[in-house]
C-alpha cells in the first residue's frame, strides 16, 4: 500500500520500484536457500525469538548499567541529558531522525537506549548499527556485548573478523542478517543493496521494520550520497524502518540532488547549539606558518607543547608523515633528560586491527600516569574513546578538526585544553 503513494514516473519512484523488486527477490531467495539448507543438513528451522520480551529485557539491562554510571562532573551530567533525550524521543513514531551530539557526548549508548526503547514500543524486528570504520566497530561491539550480554543474539559482520570455514552457523548468520542486533559496516550495508550476484541481496529483506543506527554518518563517501539518500527514503517510507543518523558533524543530506526526506522535527536533541556550547572542552589554536612545518620543525613544536602537558596526540593526514615524525621523536627521546622522556606510540591503518586495539588499550591504561606522545593518522579521530591533554592536528576539513578535538580533554578532566592546527610542508593530499 505504501508503494501506491509514490509517483512512479519520478526519479525516486523508479528507484523505489527497483528496490521493491530487490526486496521481493531477497525474500524468495532467502526462504529457498534456508529451506534447502535445513533439509540437506537435517536441521529444524530456527524458531522466531519473542522480540517484545527480548527488547524489554535488554532495555532493563541497559537502564541498570546507565544508572550505575558515575555522574561526578559537568560532562557526565551532559551525557546523562543526551541519553535521557534519546529515551524519551523513542516514543515518537518511526521515521528518519538525526542525533547530533558533540564528540564525547556518549552517542553509542544513547542511540542504543533509543533503539531498544523504540523497538519495544513499535515492535521492531531488529536493531542495526552501521559503522563506517572497522577501527571503531570492535570497540563499540565490545561495549554493547559487555552491557547487554546475550552474545549469541548480537552479530558482528565486518572484515576484521576472520572466521574458519567450518563455522557454518556464523556464515549463515552473516548471509541472512536475522539476528536481533547486528553491528556491521557501511560497506556491508551498501553491498547488501547494490552489489551484483545473489549472495548479498539475500539479507536485504531483514532491513525492513528495523531500527537502523548510522554512526559517524559524516564519513559516507560523496559518490554514494544520492544512492544512500534514496535507499534510506525507501527503507523508511516503504519498509517501515526507523533511521537514526548519528554524528558530531551532520552532513546536509537533505539538500543534495536526491535529498533525504527527514521526518518533521528530526532532531533528537532539541537545543543543539546550546548543547555544543555546554560541551566546550577545547580551544582551537591556529598555529599554521608560511610554507608549512618541516618534519624537524614539527618535532620541535610537539616537544615545546609537551613542556606544558603530560600527553599529546598528533594526527597527520598521511602515513608517511606520521612514520617520519614518529621516528624523529623516538630518536630525540633518547637525548632528553629522564624527567622529560616520554612513551611514544604510533597508530596506522597499515597495522592489523588486533595490534591497533592493543595499542589503544595500552594507552588508555597509562594516560594520566605517564608522559605520552601518540602519532596517528586520522583513524583515531572518529569514535575512539580516548582522551589526551592536548591534540595537534594537521590542517584538514572542519569536520576532521572537530572530530580530532573530541580526543582532547574528552571527559572534562580540565576546564579547557588546546587543539593546535598545523600545516605540513609538501604534504601530498
Amino acid at each position: 500500500t505504501k508503494i501506491n503513494n509514490i509517483d512512479m514516473s519520478a526519479k525516486f519512484g523508479q528507484f523505489a520500484a527497483g528496490l521493491l523488486v530487490k526486496y521481493l527477490f531477497s525474500c524468495v531467495i532467502d526462504a529457498d536457500r534456508y529451506d534447502t539448507y535445513t533439509f540437506i543438513e537435517g536441521k529444524v528451522q530456527q524458531q522466531n525469538i519473542n522480540k517484545p520480551t527480548l527488547w524489554n529485557e535488554l532495555a532493563n539491562r541497559l537502564e541498570t548499567k546507565l544508572n550505575n554510571f558515575q555522574k561526578s562532573n559537568k560532562i557526565d551530567l551532559l551525557r546523562e541529558e543526551v541519553s535521557m533525550s534519546c529515551k524519551s524521543f523513542a516514543e515518537n513514531k518511526p521515521g528518519i531522525y538525526q542525533l547530533s551530539v558533540p564528540t564525547g557526548g556518549g552517542k553509542t549508548l544513547s542511540s542504543l537506549r533509543y533503539g531498544l526503547n523504540h523497538a519495544k514500543k513499535f515492535n521492531k524486528d531488529r536493531i542495526f548499527y552501521i559503522i563506517p570504520f572497522t577501527t571503531i566497530i570492535d570497540q563499540n561491539a565490545k561495549e554493547i556485548k559487555e552491557i547487554l550480554g546475550h552474545e549469541d543474539l548480537i552479530l558482528e559482520h565486518h572484515s576484521n573478523l576472520i572466521v574458519d570455514n567450518d563455522q557454518e552457523d556464523y556464515k549463515l548468520l552473516t548471509e541472512r542478517w536475522d539476528s536481533p542486533i547486528i553491528l556491521t559496516t557501511m560497506v556491508q550495508f551498501l553491498d547488501t543493496l547494490f552489489s551484483g550476484g545473489t549472495q548479498n541481496i539475500r539479507r536485504m529483506h531483514n532491513l525492513a521494520n528495523s531500527v537502523i543506527i548510522f554512526d559517524e554518518i559524516q564519513a559516507i563517501p560523496i559518490k554514494c550520497i544520492n544512492m544512500f539518500n534514496s535507499t534510506i527514503n525507501f527503507l523508511s517510507y516503504v519498509c517501515n524502518a526507523t533511521i537514526i543518523l548519528c554524528t558530531a558533524t551532520q552532513p546536509l543530506l537533505s539538500t543534495t540532488k536526491m535529498p533525504l526526506k527527514l521526518s518533521d522535527h528530526p532532531n533528537i536533541i532539541p537545543d543543539i547549539h546550546t548543547k555544543f556550547k555546554q560541551f566546550k572542552r577545547v580551544n582551537l589554536v591556529d598555529s599554521c606558518i608560511t610554507g608549512g612545518y618541516s618534519a624537524d620543525l614539527l618535532k620541535d613544536f610537539i616537544l615545546d607543547v609537551m613542556n606544558k602537558v603530560e600527553s599529546v596526540l598528533v594526527i597527520l593526514n598521511t602515513r608517511n608523515s606520521a612514520k617520519e615524525i614518529f621516528n624523529l621523536l623516538k630518536e630525540e627521546n633518547k637525548n632528553l633528560p629522564k624527567e622529560k622522556q616520554y612513551l611514544i606510540f604510533h597508530l596506522s591503518t597499515n597495522m592489523c586491527p588486533a595490534h591497533r586495539m592493543k595499542i589503544l588499550e595500552d594507552m588508555r591504561k597509562i594516560l594520566g600516569h605517564q608522559r605520552i606522545i601518540c602519532i596517528s593518522t586520522q583513524l583515531i579521530e572518529a569514535g575512539v574513546n580516548i582522551s589526551f591533554g592536548c591534540v595537534i592536528r594537521s590542517l584538514a576539513g572542519l569536520d576532521s578538526i572537530a572530530q580530532a578535538a573530541g580526543r582532547c580533554n574528552r571527559h572534562g578532566e580540565t576546564n579547557c585544553s588546546d587543539v593546535y592546527i598545523v600545516n605540513i610542508e609538501n604534504e601530498n593530499i
